[in-house]
């Protein structure tokens, strides 16, 4: 039976597929697209519904407006956020009603196990037999019961359990009995077959174990459950569960697939943890391409050749690749994700956007060569040239050169060469150590003269434009960027010209609403048997659905028979928490917790003895495999040194107990002499790969601290009685006075609103698109301290964006930037 309630915020599709995505990429990114159009097969109405329930779900962190003339759209700033607002999403799905009758009706019976009254051998005491099921909600193996007295039903209980034994488990058979019928028309007909599918189901995800003895399948819970890790912890510290959970709260939005860390959290809550931990430069909205990104980490795995189904967001074109991915490249700088991929059709390697993958189907890769007649040693050297072309590739660049992977790749060389005044300026040279990525970099003094050059060697330069026109006013000379299309000395008289003027409307693009495009699949293509990939599924359930979090409330409580419990254990009962202590850790959620257990930042927040704990409660025997996480490439993460991560290491756990505690702490930092601070929050970039600190002193002032730059650290005696709620009203109120704003404006020239939008999403910022012209303006909010980074940013996009307002901070130091780089040629 369908769910009949009417909670506006569940999604149409019971499945998170691309109808969900696009609109979600649409609203949050984008937010100036036709709201209610573009997806074939989707009606206006169900996308304006899907709109609505979006702005339900992210109220207080993003909205938009729908005026006559424009566009309006709204985002705050990402630091502010204790979490990733986007992970909800996943909770939000239709389902049937009776998805909650068999997750409860399975797992209960299984967890109450341990606490049924047996006799020394383990058999069912006789005196509580009947009491195991609810009289109101027997139904015995589908037969018709109707007519029978009460005690011919107990009789035919008395025979489904009189081979019952809590070491074995429970039978389907016994399980069986457990479904309500009482208002459920659908239960009257189950058939046994449709319970043991789903006990199948719950077997694949973790939640069951099966074991067979003398032809009869037992049942039992999986494990661990949360609880059972935080005891397990607890052994070893008595303050395990407050650190376990900065692990998770941290590792969530810092780690790849981190909605499965939310699931996680879930578990954990208790209504006391608060947060201490912001994030800066987090793209919140990669979590919705995570059902894309499993799917595809499955298939790097275990080397499975994929038909994608692929839809560019912008320009509505579809296309269909059958690849062989090789990793997944991520942008820590402006957010964007990729696939990159082998086609062995085309021997050339390239890349595809994740969050314009429609659908990843599998293929087997010894059938799908035979079936190709490929030749496997061929394949897998052409594999071997691109994974080698890739470690040359600046972010992920390839050029598009035919046949790329039939040989080794042509390199392009670069050489900067930049001025540097080694007195006044060591965080040039910082920074070059920061971003040279796998370039290299010396110092040269030369006629009295100190210059940086760098060198690498690229499979295409084009992608290095945005970074080195952030040395605009210091490039004394470079080699390998100037062709027939660009040269630096253009670029730079280009952007002069445009911060003196209107920018230019060169926007020729038209876009047709799913014009497909057919690739042409050959018949050979079409006799390769791909099958769906459906390991997303786990993500996107009903189980961890929030509408399941209600009805898990109290549940507990229900089984509890006077009768059957002594008093001190229905006590216990009835303060269980469903997600905590009963329902055990998914395989998805035991894979990834495993995983985050090798990161070495886990012993920021855990000991050894606590890591050796948390494995040992999870995978005792070592059989648990790790998600592949070294073919993940964030490949413009800064570079930090060895020192920066061990005074990271020894200071972040005991910051973040001096926050709980609010305790002032003693600090030396760099050459400044010990003051006394009160640590408020801590914030970790993802691009800068390292940890800062907000700290007021004495006098309630606001300092930003890099934590690895604290050369003594030591907790004081002195506490200040300042609550949670006002130490963020005051880190708030400190940083709107800290804001400062930049307006530009743009037209749609070389997908420019995509990657504008997508690179600033963290952002706070305000910004319209009017319908008429198709001008967009976008004004963004940022904290003063971080002006040169917008600067940097900004001049990354060259010409193509004008600056409204020629007061701001922003637009002076690029002006004065260009200028000082054309008295320099």
């Amino acid at each position: 039976m369908p769910n009949k309630s009417n909670d506006f915020t569940k999604f149409s599709s019971n499945k998170f597929d691309e109808k969900i995505k696009n609109a979600i990429r649409d609203y949050y990114t984008y937010g100036f697209k036709d709201m209610y159009s573009g997806i074939e097969g989707v009606s206006n109405e169900t996308l304006r519904k899907d709109h609505l329930r979006l702005n339900e779900i992210l109220a207080g962190y993003i909205r938009w407006d729908d005026k006559k003339d424009r566009r309006v759209f709204h985002c705050d700033n990402g630091q502010s956020l204790a979490k990733n607002p986007f992970h909800e999403v996943y909770k939000y799905c239709t389902y049937m009603d009776n998805e909650w009758l068999f997750l409860e009706n399975i797992i209960i019976p299984l967890s109450l196990l341990s606490y049924v009254k047996t006799d020394t051998n383990g058999n069912l005491d006789e005196n509580f037999l009947k009491c195991l099921i609810p009289s109101e909600q027997v139904n015995i193996c589908g037969n018709d019961f109707g007519t029978l007295t009460e005690e011919a039903v107990a009789e035919e209980i008395y025979r489904k359990f009189s081979s019952f034994n809590k070491a074995k488990g429970l039978t389907g058979a016994q399980l069986y009995c457990y479904y309500p019928y009482n208002g459920y028309e659908l239960l009257c007909d189950l058939d046994y077959k449709t319970l043991k599918r789903k006990l199948n189901n719950f077997l694949n995800m973790g939640l069951l174990k099966r074991e067979n003895i003398k032809k009869k399948t037992y049942w039992h819970l999986g494990s661990p459950t949360m609880n059972s890790i935080l005891r397990k912890g607890a052994e070893v510290n008595a303050n395990f569960a407050v650190h376990f959970q900065r692990v998770i709260d941290f590792y969530t939005r810092y780690y790849v697939l981190g909605t499965i860390g939310s699931l996680l959290m879930d578990r954990l809550a208790s209504g006391k943890y608060h947060s201490h931990i912001r994030f800066k430069h987090e793209y919140y909205m990669q979590s919705i391409n995570e059902f894309n990104l499993l799917d595809l980490l499955i298939a790097i795995e275990k080397e499975i050749v994929c038909l994608i189904k692929y839809k560019h967001g912008i320009t509505d074109i579809e296309k269909e690749f059958i690849v062989y991915p090789l990793e997944i490249r991520i942008s820590s700088t402006t957010g964007r994700e990729f696939l990159m991929y082998y086609n062995p059709f085309k021997h050339a390697y390239g890349r595809l956007r994740l969050e314009f993958i429609e659908s990843i189907s599998y293929a087997n890769k010894d059938e799908f060569l035979k079936t190709c007649n490929f030749d496997a040693i061929c394949f897998d050297k052409e594999v071997d040239n691109s994974l080698e072309a890739l470690l040359h590739s600046w972010g992920v660049s390839i050029a598009n050169n035919p046949y790329s992977a039939k040989e080794k790749a042509t390199l392009k060389r670069i050489k900067m060469r930049i001025s540097y005044n080694p007195n006044t300026e060591k965080y040039i040279l910082d920074r070059i150590r920061r971003e040279k990525r796998i370039g290299y970099y010396r110092v040269i003094n030369e006629n009295s003269k100190v210059y940086i050059d760098f060198e690498v060697n690229v499979l295409d330069e084009i992608e290095l434009r945005p970074w080195v026109r952030s040395f605009y006013n210091r490039i004394v000379n470079i080699e390998g960027m100037n062709n027939n299309e660009f040269t630096i000395a253009s670029d730079i008289m280009e952007i002069n010209k445009s911060l003196n003027g209107r920018v230019e409307n060169r926007s020729k693009v038209q876009f047709s609403k799913n014009t497909k495009v057919d690739n042409q699949l050959t018949e050979i293509y079409k006799k390769i048997r791909f099958n769906p990939a459906r390991e997303h599924d786990k993500l996107f359930n009903e189980i961890f659905s929030k509408d399941f979090y209600a009805k898990s409330k109290q549940v507990v409580e229900r089984y509890c028979q006077k009768r059957l419990f002594p008093l001190n254990q229905r006590e216990e009962l009835a303060s269980l928490d469903f997600y905590r202590d009963v329902l055990p850790l998914t395989n998805l959620e035991k894979r990834w917790l495993m995983t985050i257990l090798s990161d070495d930042k886990i012993s920021y927040f855990l000991s050894h003895a606590e890591i050796e704990a948390v494995k040992q409660a999870v995978d005792p025997l070592n059989k648990i495999k790790l998600f592949s996480v070294n073919r993940i490439k964030y490949y413009d993460k800064f570079s930090v040194s060895k020192l920066t991560k061990q005074r990271e290491q020894a200071l972040v756990s005991r910051l973040l107990d001096a926050i709980d505690k609010k305790r002032f702490v003693e600090i030396q930092y760099s050459n400044i002499d010990k003051k006394l601070y009160l640590p408020l929050s801590l914030e970790y970039s993802q691009r800068d790969n390292l940890f800062r600190g907000y700290f007021i002193n004495e006098d309630s002032k606001l300092f930003t601290l890099n934590i690895s730059r604290i050369e003594d650290f030591k907790e004081s005696a002195c506490i200040k009685e300042f609550s949670d709620e006002e130490i963020s009203a005051f880190l708030k109120s400190a940083m709107i006075a800290r804001e400062e704003e930049v307006t530009i404006e743009f037209y749609n020239v070389k997908n420019l609103t995509d990657r504008i939008l997508t690179e600033f999403s963290p952002w706070k910022k305000d910004a319209q698109y009017d319908k008429i012209t198709g001008l967009y303006r976008l004004t963004l909010y940022y904290d003063k301290y971080d002006r040169l980074e917008i600067v940097n940013r900004l001049m990354g996009y060259g010409k193509i964006i004008r600056f409204v307002n020629k007061q701001e901070a922003v637009y002076k130091e690029i002006k004065s930037r260009i200028e000082k780089q054309i008295q320099i040629m």
